[in-house]
């Protein structure tokens, strides 16, 4: 079976190596590699093209002139050949025996795997970015349904959804998992971890700009609303998973409360919420009202 690794890359240069290198070495070797620079201004493009030439067979380099990762991987998406693909963010990398490892676990029914990761930022902090098994509605409703690399695609799944939303600027890989959910394919879970996120920059969720903050806090929102109305209208919304919902939605609202509080009490009135969580969140945070 043949495996598209698609790598999306925009001023990579100090890490599009790493990210390379990890796909060239694994044990599964059936793959074909497509790089894709995004308007790189550095020699990310050289780069790409230095690898090509050594596996000119195996290894594609494309031009996306539309900004951000959705396009760039859409390009790939659309040229590839294999039946899975695998997406690979220009600073991760794969561990030797990821894509062998979720080969193995491929059956008919199946349209997506998911996995955990484990996540590197700076300082030395680490930890596992868990996947939520028990319910995959809940998991995503927490953000707790894998990680774009270390997840694995099928191809025709993610064609008959249109790919990813070139014009998200967050929230993107959710709106994808959300529709793919949609569209009832078959999720399977796999505990193990082979695949390493590295969080060096400036992560947009923790981004210093309190309007670009604010920007992604409610794409987050507005996500969630979208699912349990989704969840609400397919007979599919229990009791745990409003919750779910609504608690996540009264998180994000608080870290933006202090710096927009008539906008996030506005939101707290009139979005879908349990009244015993709106009462608690206004209860516990001390909205202004002025």
């Amino acid at each position: 079976m043949l495996i598209s690794v698609i790598i999306p890359s925009y001023n990579s240069t100090d890490t599009i190596e790493r990210a390379i290198d990890s796909v060239i070495h694994q044990t599964y070797q059936n793959w074909e590699l497509i790089l894709v620079d995004n308007n790189s201004t550095d020699n990310t493009s050289e780069k790409l093209y230095e690898y090509q030439k050594k596996f000119p067979d195996r290894i594609t380099v494309l031009k996306e002139v539309t900004k951000g990762a959705p396009a760039a991987r859409n390009k790939g998406l659309y040229e590839a050949k294999g039946e899975w693909i695998q997406f690979l963010d220009a600073d991760d990398e794969l561990l030797p025996e990821k894509i062998e490892y979720q080969v193995s676990q491929i059956n008919d029914e199946i349209s997506l795997i998911v996995s955990p990761a484990k996540i590197f930022r700076p300082k030395n902090h680490e930890f596992v970015k868990e996947v939520y098994h028990e319910d995959l509605w809940i998991a995503l409703i927490l953000s707790m349904l894998g990680i774009t690399s270390a997840n694995l695609w099928r191809r025709s799944s993610l064609l008959e959804i249109n790919g990813w939303d070139n014009s998200k600027t967050s929230s993107q890989e959710y709106d994808l998992l959300f529709r793919i959910m949609k569209n009832q394919n078959k999720i399977k879970y796999l505990g193990e971890i082979h695949t390493n996120i590295y969080q060096i920059g400036v992560s947009v969720s923790r981004d210093t700009d309190k309007h670009k903050h604010k920007k992604i806090i409610l794409s987050r929102v507005r996500l969630r609303v979208e699912i349990k109305k989704y969840l609400q209208e397919n007979n599919l919304l229990t009791s745990v998973r409003s919750q779910r919902i609504d608690s996540y939605i009264i998180a994000e609202l608080r870290k933006i409360r202090k710096s927009f509080p008539l906008q996030s009490l506005y939101l707290l009135n009139s979005l879908p919420l349990e009244m015993s969580f709106v009462e608690r969140m206004k209860k516990n945070i001390n909205f202004v009202k002025s």
